[in-house]
């Protein structure tokens, strides 16, 4: 008598039953993966990169807003030394400088350190004060009204990715490497539009491009003051906000034809209407777009 069992009784039935994935298919799927992260990968950093870079224009913005209210509201007028300074407390007594104006902007109109960094550098520096192209500067000391009047040093922490012009505003006791007649007292001037005020920057204060261009990114900024604004911080360019109020992306090459003081020669050697040409930029500056 048969027993009813049979080869494929005994198993059970094949019909159902999932095959399983060969090596090679296998290997096709994780081919076909790779390629699409591939592509979309870079479309993605494309992305994250415009996305930051409007965040950070969106900040200049800001910052015109604030600077113009203070303009509006004080005769038109940028920052003068006697407008915010009496004498910092320790270690010495001792005039505050114009330039202070940069934190003391911040204390009286409020504490607006959201806006002092650029998505793309917001850590600290790796080491010291001075920051790089993705890396926020870093400042230990800072200005602060006393309650008594008049305004101290304190230990306050900044950190920003942004600089301001070092020209704007005058003091009382001019450096002879700074004229008072060369600084900038109000923003309603003819080529205001070509006028930096506030921009990405690795320092705090920049007093404009008026050595040659760094030979390297991030080069020392003590032996090349231009690497402080030229930084590569936006795919060949740094966002500014101008004299005007506009903010607008300023290729790297730009950077020396711009007006930073009254005094400025914006037809410089390191201009087209100066005669420099594409092979005389640094090697790391020679696939920026040329103007």
């Amino acid at each position: 008598m048969s027993s009813g069992r049979t080869s494929w009784g005994l198993t059970g039935s094949q019909v159902g039953r999932r095959r399983a994935f060969t090596l090679i298919e296998l290997l096709v799927v994780i081919a076909i993966l790779a390629l699409l992260l591939a592509i979309l990968l870079p479309v993605v950093h494309r992305v994250r990169k415009h996305a930051a870079a409007v965040a950070c224009q969106s900040n200049l913005r800001q910052w015109g807003i604030l600077l113009d209210t203070y303009v509006t509201g004080n005769d038109g007028k940028f920052f003068f030394e006697q407008t915010h300074v009496d004498t910092w407390t320790k270690p010495q007594p001792a005039t505050v400088w114009v330039l202070s104006w940069w934190y003391i902007f911040l204390t009286d109109f409020g504490n607006y350190r959201d806006i002092w960094l650029c998505p793309l550098a917001t850590t600290p520096p790796a080491d010291g004060q001075i920051g790089s192209t993705f890396r926020a500067w870093r400042s230990e000391r800072g200005a602060e009204r006393l309650p008594g009047g008049g305004w101290g040093e304190v230990a306050m922490e900044f950190r920003g990715s942004y600089g301001a012009n070092g020209w704007v505003g005058i003091s009382q006791h001019p450096d002879p490497n700074r004229p008072n007649a060369a600084c900038w007292t109000t923003p309603y001037v003819k080529g205001a539009a070509n006028v930096p005020l506030v921009f990405d920057c690795r320092c705090s204060i920049y007093y404009g491009t008026l050595d040659a261009p760094p030979p390297l990114p991030d080069a020392n900024s003590t032996a090349c003051y231009s690497s402080n604004v030229c930084i590569d911080r936006h795919t060949g360019g740094i966002n500014s906000l101008f004299m005007d109020w506009s903010v607008r992306k300023v290729g790297l090459k730009q950077l020396w034809g711009l007006k930073w003081n009254t005094a400025y020669n914006p037809a410089g050697p390191w201009t087209p209407a100066g005669g420099v040409k594409p092979q005389d930029w640094p090697e790391w500056m020679r696939r920026f777009k040329d103007y």
